[in-house]
């Protein structure tokens, strides 16, 4: 055999061991943890600094506030967590820091434009309000505390005073799963402080919620007009958004759960994915979607990694986190780990936030949890190599019986 075709064939054999041992690895290896929640917090703090905030502005409408946002709430999150150390704390609060400065600054609050009933709009106040949420919980400070109990009264006002009960993200646009973030994070509030007249307001919320949902799956719309009239029906990326703060809201989060995992998520190529349209429908890609593979959204996937460990539906999370290994090919250097070589940075930034959402105790719901087939994936990984295995051996023999024909025949023993 020539030079280069053993080089080709060492080449090949090698990627595909590589590749199945990547497939087990994320398969059956650990479930990511705090020391990935950490390693990603490293990779993105870098990226901030290089000016990654900048560039995903440039590439998705919020791009720069949550590539600011989620590694911030990430870290505070995992601060908050029983056994998290001084340092950590210290880190996560100075990251809170930096955050909360970038967000309340003009240029990124001016994106959002003036809606009637709340300034810049549900989408910026309800993740603002957050990160006040969590920095306040973490510092104790009665400043932060203050601050985040005054913009939850003016969310709680705006949306108690708004007849279909949604107050605009952009001017003129209507977004149910921006009001419910919003919303939850007021409820986040009671953790360290009282929110007068909270609990009368939520119920008249999800009163007139209630009426905005889809008769055909009983979940809430994309979007809707002022009226709150349906412009598009329940769609995977703005849902698995809903069902990762439902469970703050609503007594129904559990039922609401289990119609999200009926319509929404599916099985394809051996692996679990969430449709951005209802099974059995089809739609265009878009802004908030992504690119779809077949009807699945890359997006709502990741984001409902999130909902799944909201709603202690740890089987469906622990699936999907594996399969961000598998998928992300991720790389980890010099204590910092980024996916899809840190090409898109947004995305390791909404993966870390859904790996960091505190689990809810274990349920068992009402919709068997589906699987990854990983056997197909590692077979499907193996075939190369083992094909090049048997190609190699017939062809060694295919040399023997040439170079001795009478000893193949006859055979070697004496």
């Amino acid at each position: 055999m020539r030079p280069a075709y053993r080089l080709l064939v060492a080449v090949v054999a090698a990627a595909s061991l590589a590749a199945t041992a990547h497939v087990l690895w994320a398969g059956l290896g650990p479930v990511g943890g705090p020391g990935r929640v950490t390693a990603q917090l490293a990779f993105l703090d870098d990226a901030l600094v290089g000016g990654a905030g900048a560039a995903a502005q440039q590439q998705f409408p919020e791009g720069e506030f949550f590539l600011t946002a989620l590694p911030a709430l990430a870290g505070g999150y995992q601060a908050l967590q029983p056994g998290a150390d001084k340092d950590e704390r210290t880190s996560a609060l100075a990251r809170l820091d930096r955050a909360v400065h970038v967000i309340e600054s003009d240029a990124v609050a001016n994106r959002f434009g003036q809606t009637e009933r709340l300034r810049s709009g549900a989408f910026y106040q309800g993740w603002r309000l957050l990160l006040l949420d969590v920095r306040a919980e973490l510092s104790a400070d009665p400043g932060h505390r203050e601050g985040a109990v005054i913009l939850a009264q003016q969310i709680l006002y705006a949306v108690d005073s708004a007849p279909s009960g949604l107050v605009d993200s952009y001017p003129g646009r209507y977004w149910p799963c921006d009001n419910v973030v919003a919303m939850a994070a007021v409820q986040r509030v009671t953790r360290f402080a009282p929110v007068p007249g909270l609990a009368a307001a939520q119920e008249r919320w999800l009163a007139r919620i209630d009426r905005l949902r889809d008769p055909a799956t009983g979940l809430l719309p994309h979007e809707v007009d002022a009226d709150g009239r349906p412009l598009a029906g329940p769609r995977g990326s703005s849902q698995a958004l809903i069902q990762a703060f439902w469970p703050d809201l609503s007594p129904a989060a559990a039922s609401d759960w289990d119609a999200f995992r009926r319509t929404f998520v599916t099985t394809r190529l051996g692996l679990v994915g969430v449709l951005e349209y209802p099974t059995g429908t089809d739609g265009p890609p878009d802004v908030d979607s992504g690119p779809l593979v077949l009807g699945v959204s890359a997006s709502a996937s990741a984001v409902a990694l999130a909902a799944a460990r909201a709603n202690g539906d740890r089987a469906l999370a622990a699936t999907l986190d594996r399969e961000a290994e598998l998928l992300g090919i991720p790389v980890q250097w010099n204590g910092a780990r980024r996916y899809a070589a840190g090409l898109v940075p947004i995305g390791d930034a909404f993966l870390v936030w859904a790996r960091s959402v505190p689990e809810a105790d274990d349920r068992e719901g009402s919709v068997a949890a589906p699987g990854a087939v990983w056997w197909l994936w590692a077979l499907g990984t193996a075939a190369p190599g083992m094909g090049l295995g048997v190609w190699w051996w017939q062809r060694r023999r295919a040399v023997v019986t040439r170079a001795d024909p009478v000893a193949t025949i006859v055979g070697t023993d004496d």
